[in-house]
C-alpha cells in the first residue's frame, strides 16, 4: 500500500466541512473544545475552529491536541491522522486509511442530506472513488 496522497487531504478537509454543514453545525470557533462528529461505527473526526490548540478526546477513543484549525481523524479508536488543509497525514491500512475513510464520509454525508442524495459538490468525489 502506497503512502497517502497529499494533495487528496484537501479533500478529506472538504467533506468533514460539509458533513458539519449537513449536520447544521456552525460557529465551531464557539464551541467549548473541538467539534466532534461519528462518521459510523469505525471513524469519528474533529475539528479545531479555535485560534489556540485544543484536546479532543472522543468518546472510546485515544486523546489528539489539535493545533488551529486543524482536523484528526480516529479509526477504530486509535488516532488516524491529523490534518489540515494543506497538510497531514492519514493512516495506512487494510480497512483505515484515506480511500475508506473519504467513502465513510461521502455515505454519512448522503445519509444526512434531505433527498438521500449526495450534494453536487460531492458527486465529482464519490465518482472518483468508484
Amino acid at each position: 500500500m502506497s503512502a497517502p496522497d497529499v494533495k487528496r487531504l484537501p479533500v478529506v478537509y472538504s467533506l468533514v466541512a460539509e458533513l458539519a454543514g449537513q449536520l447544521k453545525v456552525s460557529k465551531i470557533n464557539q464551541l467549548p473544545g473541538a467539534w466532534v462528529c461519528q462518521v459510523d461505527r469505525l471513524w469519528v473526526v474533529a475539528a479545531n475552529g479555535h485560534r489556540e490548540p485544543v484536546r479532543a478526546e472522543p468518546d472510546g477513543c485515544m486523546a489528539a491536541d489539535l493545533r488551529p484549525f486543524e482536523m484528526a481523524v480516529w479509526f477504530n479508536g486509535w488516532l488516524a491522522g491529523l490534518f489540515t488543509p494543506s497538510d497531514g497525514f492519514v493512516c495506512v491500512g487494510a480497512a483505515g486509511n484515506e480511500d475508506e475513510l473519504i467513502r465513510a464520509l461521502l455515505a454519512r454525508i448522503e445519509r444526512e442530506t434531505d433527498d438521500g442524495r449526495l450534494p453536487e459538490s460531492c458527486r465529482a468525489i464519490a465518482e472518483a472513488m468508484a
